[in-house]
């Protein structure tokens, strides 16, 4: 059974329906789906969110009309500590200083985070730990923010291996 248009129906309510692009989604049987990063590194954002298919998926969660709200959390001790690095290296593979890439790198991530903000459900962001980097972006695109008392946010860029992201 498939949504109106969105993720598929899982295995049952509070079931992993999909994982994709370093995020689970579980769809409760109340018309909430949680979407929750469970990527390496604090949940960094890797190529595939930021890029075409994370756009793609939340693109679907917009038109799927059984979707009611959708929170997103962060799997570990922290939400997300923004842009993994080798996610960069990897999209400005075989590109050289001066072409065109930087605009379009930049617009290609702006347009994964901008299908956050344009979702017709609700986005409740739920915050513990780091939020760093993108991750403040993608916070930035949700229409509610509740933080716990262990969030911390820093729109500096910083290198994911900072030592106060603990890392797991």
């Amino acid at each position: 059974m498939q949504p109106s248009g969105g993720i598929p129906a899982g295995p049952g309510v509070g079931g992993v329906v999909a994982g994709v692009a370093n995020l689970a989604f579980l769809r409760h049987g109340d018309g909430v789906v949680e979407v929750r990063f469970q990527g390496r590194r604090s949940n960094a954002l890797g190529v595939d969110f930021l890029g075409t298919p994370g756009a793609a998926l939340w693109r679907g969660l917009a038109a799927d009309t059984d979707v009611k709200a959708v929170v997103l959390s962060g799997a570990g001790a922290n939400f997300c500590s923004g842009i993994d690095g080798t996610a960069l290296v990897e999209m400005a593979r075989g590109k050289k200083a001066g072409d065109a890439y930087s605009f379009e790198a930049i617009r290609v991530m702006q347009e994964a985070v901008s299908a956050i903000e344009f979702c017709e459900a609700p986005v409740i962001a739920a915050v513990h730990g780091a939020c760093f980097g993108g991750g403040l972006d993608i916070v930035a695109a949700c229409d509610i923010v509740i933080a716990d008392t262990t969030a911390r946010f820093c729109l500096k860029a910083r290198p994911n291996d900072d030592p106060a992201l603990g890392h797991e």
